[in-house]
C-alpha cells in the first residue's frame, strides 16, 4: 500500500514514521521545505517525495496542513488522484474542510473522509514527530453519507496500524465535541 502524506509537521511526520515502521507500506510525502523532506528521507520515514507524477500511486493520502491549505492542495491535485484512492485530512475543524473537500472528491471520483487525530504535543515540527504519537489516541472520522462502507472499514484498519482508535461521527458533532474539549 502506498501512502501519501502532505505536510510533515508533528502530525504528518508522526504518520510517516508510524507507517514507515511497517514494511508493507511505501510512504511518499510533500512538504514546502525541502530540508524537511531530506530530514524525513534521512530518518527513513519516507521513501520519496510526493508530486503530480506519483500521487496516482497512492492508495491513501493524508492532508496534514491547515484547513485552507488542505483545500487548496486538494483542489490543485485532485485531477491526478486515482478514483479508488482515499483522502483524509487531519484538521481540527471539520465543517469547512468537509463542505469544501467532499464536492472535489465527488467531482473527481475518489473518496474523501474528514479526520482528526486527537494527539499532539506542545512541540511542533517534523523534528518532534514520533512513531508512537498516535498510539492509544482517538482518531475522529467524519465520513460523507455516500462513503462506501468498505472504504470506511479499510480506513479504520489503516488508522489502527498507527495505534490510534477510530471513532465515527458527523462533521457538526465533531466540531461541537472538540469545541467543548477546547
Amino acid at each position: 500500500m502506498t501512502i501519501g502524506i502532505v505536510g510533515l509537521g508533528l502530525i504528518g511526520g508522526s504518520f510517516a514514521k508510524a507507517y514507515s515502521d511497517n514494511d508493507e507500506h511505501k510512504v511518499l510525502a510533500y512538504n514546502r521545505s525541502k530540508e524537511v523532506i531530506q530530514a524525513a528521507y534521512n530518518d527513513k520515514a519516507i521513501d520519496g517525495e510526493l508530486n503530480e507524477g506519483n500521487i496516482k500511486d497512492c492508495d491513501l493520502i493524508l492532508l496534514c496542513l491547515y484547513p485552507q491549505l488542505c483545500i487548496d492542495y486538494l483542489t490543485k491535485m485532485a485531477p491526478y488522484i486515482r478514483k479508488d484512492a482515499m483522502v483524509i485530512d487531519c484538521c481540527g475543524t471539520k465543517e469547512l474542510i468537509c463542505q469544501s473537500c467532499y464536492p472535489i472528491a465527488k467531482q473527481y471520483g475518489f473518496t474523501f473522509i474528514g479526520g482528526h487525530p486527537m494527539a499532539g504535543s506542545e512541540k511542533t515540527g517534523f523534528e518532534n514527530s514520533t512513531d508512537i504519537l498516535l498510539e492509544n489516541a482517538y482518531y475522529l472520522l467524519t465520513p460523507f453519507e455516500e462513503t462506501p462502507l468498505e472504504n470506511l472499514s479499510l480506513l479504520k484498519e489503516l488508522v489502527a496500524k498507527t495505534g490510534a482508535n477510530c471513532v465515527v461521527l458527523s462533521p457538526s458533532e465533531h466540531d461541537k465535541i472538540t469545541a467543548a474539549i477546547s
